[in-house]
């Protein structure tokens, strides 16, 4: 008797009623499904995640390596273009500066000169107006690896470019710039998706360090390579196969998203997610802008970071030419000098 009035109950509510109660059901049902993440494969002792901030790291890296390298080797370019220094050049320890500085063929002018150090700035301003609408189109993954060949290219032609004349080189140059763009935006680009809220301040140090580790890596290298036989154009060489080798592991491992890669498990992908809102609640929300850049922290974080890049900036450009022809370090010790800043910064 109960059950025969229980589905009366049923049929008396309306069809409207009904369908809405199933569909929201169901789409309950296939929310659930989504988020279930079918466990095979490996998945790296539940630290994609980190894999992740390791490999982009050293993409960000190479590129700002790649624009550095050539303020270095105008050094090298400047004193002796025409064939690299063969070891014999350098067996005086005493003579260094002097072989170089006695055998002077100019490439490039002054005027040149500041243009190709300036074209990088120029590059970045074209990459990053480019990057959003690229990245909205065809996502992180394969911009950013786009990004990552053009430096690559840029780099290994620089050689030849500079045996080319100037316009030749200053392309390559403005190439290094537009690659060298995505080191800022990808701090956020890849922390957001792959970081947990909790540590999501220590992925950013980590991947901001590339401004450190970019002339780390190149500098002490590139002075190498000038007082060898491989000449300034062995830098150009090494880092551009590494630049090569480095985003086609990025393109391999990196995803734009925790949710669909391999090698992410469900217990990963809860823990990177914990706390976020996945769910579309915060749209519309108002950002205090005027709050955040009156704020007294946000004002004083902005003037130190200013600072500190504006006087990086000139040791970048123009370290290694001070201490080689103002201090007159020798070429090899030149590199290795113009690297200590950065080891502390």
């Amino acid at each position: 008797m109960n059950l025969q009035k229980q589905q009366q109950e049923i049929l008396n509510v309306p069809l409207k009623s009904r369908s809405d109660s199933i569909s929201t059901s169901t789409s309950i049902d296939s929310n659930d499904s989504v988020e279930t993440k079918i466990e095979n494969g490996f998945y790296c002792w539940n630290s994609t995640r980190y894999l992740i901030l390791i490999i982009s790291l050293i993409c960000f890296s190479l590129t700002w390596g790649n624009a550095l390298a050539y303020n270095f080797t105008i050094i090298c370019i400047e004193n002796n273009f025409t064939e690299p220094k063969s070891a014999e050049v350098w067996k005086n320890e005493s003579d260094k500066n002097d072989n170089l500085k006695n055998d002077k063929t100019y490439v490039f002018s002054q005027n040149q000169q500041n243009l190709l150090l300036s074209a990088v700035a120029v590059g970045s301003i074209i990459g990053s107006v480019i990057l959003p609408y690229a990245t909205s189109k065809l996502g992180i993954r394969i911009v950013f690896t786009i990004y990552g060949f053009i430096s690559a290219i840029s780099t290994l032609l620089c050689p030849f470019a500079v045996s080319h004349g100037f316009p030749m080189f200053y392309i390559m140059r403005i190439g290094q710039g537009i690659a060298n763009s995505i080191g800022i935006p990808g701090l956020g680009a890849v922390t957001t998706p792959w970081s947990p809220i909790s540590s999501s301040g220590i992925f950013l140090s980590l991947l901001s360090t590339h401004l450190q580790f970019g002339p780390i890596f190149t500098m002490p290298l590139a002075g190498q390579f000038c007082a060898s036989s491989f000449g300034w154009q062995g830098i150009f060489y090494l880092q551009g196969g590494l630049t090569v080798i480095a985003f086609i592991a990025f393109f391999a491992i990196f995803n734009d998203s925790p949710k669909f890669h391999r090698n992410v498990s469900s217990k990963e992908l809860s823990i990177i997610n914990h706390g976020k809102l996945t769910n579309g609640i915060s749209k519309g929300l108002k950002i205090p802008y005027l709050k955040i850049f009156t704020d007294k922290s946000v004002i004083g974080v902005v003037i130190v970071s200013l600072g500190a890049g504006i006087g990086f900036q000139v040791l970048n450009q123009y370290g290694p030419v001070y201490l080689f022809k103002v201090l007159n370090f020798d070429i090899k010790h030149t590199g290795s000098a113009a690297a200590i800043p950065f080891i502390f910064h």
